[in-house]
């Protein structure tokens, strides 16, 4: 009875040293939760934008504060070196309650967001010098899908996003003027600072939605960062992105646009405090 107590006794020793290993090796090889730039007080996309053409050279101070990991206000300084230093600067507010988010800017404009129980938005209508547009938008695991622009009850844009595990792979553009399809190459390299696609901030018509879609309320963050776009049936246009990382966040990227024998270079860095 002893041995064989003695015996149960080690084998039960020997077993919990060997879950605890398990746990330990399980704990160690556990992905790194990073944090989200909205996790930041405040958080900084400076960048120069320029050309061959030294007249051309702009550069731009965007600055987002947040409180609780909620987007409270933005604000934008763009200076033009050439032109006397001169300089444009805006600021963008936005308030919130259950269902609704209003953001209103410096020109006067005034975005009023529905959303809905998951906190993304499904419509919004953008006042602006008396004139009203009205927005739907659609999603699908999350991430934005399609975005509908209508001017005095016309459809005047249609614009769909398509996705492969997580990454933006396509988007297709019609409205009356334009039929465009862009094609995306995601980088190997996480989006670990969870950004939305400078790209999406900045075309027509999301970039009316640039502080929403910052706010998170315009779908999540894809899985990686974009490393081409190039445009289909026209291969002499693209745009080739470069990345760098420091203590774990994406502080900068270089981006150079090609349209036909013409390059444009841009330069970003991304701060966060």
């Amino acid at each position: 009875m002893t041995l064989n107590y003695i015996e149960m006794n080690t084998r039960k020793k020997k077993s919990l040293i060997i879950l605890f290993l398990a746990i330990l090796v399980v704990s160690c090889s556990k992905d790194k939760t990073y944090l989200s730039f909205s996790e930041f007080q405040k958080f900084s996309i400076s960048e120069n934008l320029t050309t061959d053409d030294p007249h051309e050279l702009i550069q731009k101070t965007e600055t987002l504060y947040f409180t609780d990991g909620e987007l409270q206000s933005g604000t934008v300084k763009q200076v033009i070196p050439y032109y006397d230093n001169y300089t444009l600067e805006c600021e963008s507010n936005l308030s919130y309650t259950n269902t609704v988010v209003i953001m209103t800017g410096c020109g006067g404009e005034k975005a009023t967001y529905i959303v809905n129980k998951e906190g993304f938005a499904v419509s919004c209508n953008v006042e602006e010098s008396g004139l009203l547009r009205h927005y739907e938008f659609t999603y699908r695991n999350e991430y934005l899908c399609t975005v509908t622009e209508t001017i005095d009850n016309t459809e005047t844009f249609r614009m769909e996003l398509f996705y492969n595990k997580g990454d933006l792979i396509k988007t297709t553009i019609t409205r009356s003027d334009e039929n465009n399809t862009l094609h995306f190459a995601p980088t190997p390299e996480k989006n670990v600072s969870r950004l939305p696609l400078l790209y999406l901030t900045e075309i027509y018509p999301l970039y009316f939605h640039k502080m929403a879609i910052y706010a998170g309320i315009l779908g999540k963050a894809p899985q990686h960062l974009i490393q081409q776009i190039t445009q289909e049936n026209n291969v002499s246009d693209t745009a080739n992105y470069s990345y760098k990382f420091s203590n774990e966040y994406i502080i900068s990227c270089d981006i150079e646009i090609i349209t036909g024998i013409y390059k444009s270079y841009r330069s970003i860095k991304f701060n966060y405090e």
